[in-house]
């Protein structure tokens, strides 16, 4: 069941297999800082969104305050 490559020397098979844990750990860390910084901006989405409705409720009350 298994075939080996008799061309490739097994410094060279070495120099493959970290290439390939090198990618794929790259892409790990590029999924996880992606999911961070979504999570990050959810955050920051939902802590302004509500000092921006406070603030336009205080503002509508002042409004209508000073037409009255």
């Amino acid at each position: 069941m298994e075939k080996l490559q008799h061309d490739i020397s097994p410094s060279m098979r070495g120099i493959l297999i970290d290439w390939l844990v090198e990618v794929s750990a790259v892409s790990y860390i590029d999924i996880m800082a992606g999911a961070a910084s979504g999570i990050c901006l959810k955050q920051v989405q939902h802590t302004f969104s509500k000092d921006i409705k406070k603030k336009c409720l205080i503002l509508s009350l002042e409004k209508k305050c000073h037409h009255s």
